[in-house]
């Protein structure tokens, strides 16, 4: 979500929603960009 939010705070996510102007299909395609480094940095705390 604060790739979204960043997205919004420099005006980007214009360009974002002119290319793909429904909402969803953005979401979907940022998700694992957003997860990925998440789970990562969650295992590497764990172990």
């Amino acid at each position: 979500m604060l790739m979204s939010a960043d997205e919004y705070a420099t005006g980007t996510i214009r360009a974002t929603l002119a290319a793909v102007p429904t909402r969803l299909p953005v979401l979907w395609a940022k998700a694992p960009y957003s997860s990925v480094p998440r789970a990562v940095l969650l295992k590497r705390r764990d172990a």
